[in-house]
């Protein structure tokens, strides 16, 4: 069984609750699991631990041992085994046990009332379902047999393997979207893909199917029409150049965030866009489509001046700097968002967060939430070597140093045979935003087989982010 599905399967709790199958008295005692497989038959185990909920008890009822067979079944199904059976022991308070059989049907149920003191789930999953023959009917000229097949059961990696033909019912729903959304990017938006036929052998669990495929009309801009616009200029659109494209989904999504940044640029903070579509006559198997643009502008918001909130464990300077919005100007939501994200690069601060305080009318301030990281964190190291033996350090991180965000890193390790130090200070962003400065001194005391060996230095290094291959360093020994 994947570990996604299990995965998957540890929400079941507030699904079961939200329906009514969750217990309402958990249970303490553990139930077991086997027949899945050894590692499956553990995770299964502790997954129906975390799906007991309520107050514990000792006593396990008739409700729980069906929760944990219907999550047991379904976590099995998900992997392809499509009729698992379910065999429950049941030992009573009484010391008398009994044996029940659940089917994938789940219509027998355990009778009522029970109270059960231990209980043991043996799984018999039974034959596990793969994707077989594939039949496609229609839209040939829209998308091939072959690639209906590879969107239905794609590879996992760089070679097809036995699981990726396994076959569940959230698999095929996944794989039908994937074709009909290879149709979308194709202009043929009003697709319609569905099964007609699906047979499962019981015997060979081959799943056998035949889809049918109308991808209707390929669409065609026609026309676009901007409704409610302000006098604003959108850099690089041009209606004509559109004309006669294929529309899609994400070609009309580009162009609305043209005009949202655009309209951003302009101060126009509140700007709301909705997108639809009017259509002419379809002809030669092309259906022209009109884009309508509706845009609600909203008033031109000044920015006020920005201020700083939370932690003032960062000098207001050192802020300042990377917030590159003055008052006065008008207010551009991406210009703060931007803002932000330089904050948030600051080694000194955990999480940034920004909202607007109005200042009258058509004025807002942007306020950056600040949270701090701890300004010191150890961490201990401990290792084993067939030389050294036994290695042991600490390493030692400054976050904030002299309320700059300086960092400091130390690290110290000493073993039977050596002892070594490394320390790096790192001053962020001294040329522009993405340059970093550091200064590194390191020591090293080694006993070597024939001699002593000691090594130490310091090296000033200037870093880069987006560009690695820029590093400046003075070495001395």
């Amino acid at each position: 069984m994947g570990r996604s599905s299990l995965d998957q399967l540890r929400g079941f709790q507030g699904i079961l609750a939200a329906i009514g199958l969750g217990c309402a008295t958990g249970w303490a005692a553990e139930i077991q699991v086997k027949g899945a497989g050894w590692w499956t038959d553990r995770d299964l185990r502790r997954a129906l631990s975390e799906l007991s909920t309520g107050t514990p008890s000792d006593i396990i009822t008739a409700n729980a041992v069906e929760d944990a067979v219907f999550f047991v079944m379904s976590a099995v199904a998900d992997d392809g085994y499509l009729r698992p059976a379910v065999e429950a022991t049941i030992k009573r308070e009484s010391g008398e046990v009994i044996t029940h059989r659940f089917d994938i049907d789940f219509l027998d149920l355990l009778p009522r009332p029970l109270r059960g003191i231990e209980v043991q789930l043996v799984v018999t999953p039974g034959v596990r379902y793969r994707f077989g023959e594939l039949k496609v009917v229609g839209g040939e000229s829209a998308i091939k047999p072959e690639r209906v097949r590879t969107l239905l059961i794609p590879r996992t990696g760089l070679l097809a393997g036995a699981a990726d033909a396994v076959f569940t019912a959230t698999k095929l729903s996944k794989g039908l979207e994937q074709v009909r959304l290879e149709l979308d990017r194709a202009g043929f938006a009003g697709n319609v893909v569905e099964v007609t036929s699906e047979h499962k052998d019981p015997v060979t669990g081959q799943v056998d199917l035949e889809l049918a495929i109308d991808p209707g009309a390929r669409w065609r801009i026609a026309q676009v029409r901007v409704e409610g616009a302000a006098a604003v200029e959108i850099p690089r659109y041009s209606p004509d150049e559109l004309i006669g494209q294929r529309w899609t989904a994400s070609v009309e999504q580009d162009l609305v965030e043209q005009f949202r940044r655009a309209y951003y640029k302009e101060g126009y903070a509140d700007v709301r866009f909705s997108a639809k579509q009017e259509f002419n006559e379809t002809s030669n198997g092309e259906r022209g489509v009109i884009m309508v643009i509706e845009i609600t502008p909203g008033n031109v918001v000044t920015m006020g001046a920005p201020d700083f909130g939370g932690t003032t464990a960062v000098k207001r300077e050192v802020l300042a700097r990377r917030v590159e919005l003055k008052k006065g100007e008008r207010l551009n939501p991406i210009e703060v968002e931007e803002a932000r994200r330089r904050l948030q690069r600051l080694r000194a601060l955990r999480r940034v967060g920004v909202h607007y305080e109005p200042r009258d009318d058509n004025t807002r301030s942007p306020v950056f939430e600040l949270e701090a990281r701890e300004p010191w964190e150890a961490n201990l190291l401990a290792g084993f070597g067939s030389y050294e033996q036994v290695r042991a350090g600490v390493e030692v991180k400054g976050n904030n140093l002299f309320r700059r965000s300086h960092q400091l890193r130390i690290e110290a390790i000493a073993s039977v045979k050596s002892l070594s130090g490394d320390a790096v200070y790192t001053v962020p962003e001294v040329f522009g935003e993405a340059v970093d400065g550091n200064v590194r001194l390191f020591g090293l005391d080694r006993e070597e087989l024939s001699f002593q060996r000691q090594e130490y230095g310091g090296s000033v290094g200037l870093t880069r982010r987006s560009l690695p291959w820029i590093n400046a360093e003075g070495l001395v020994n």
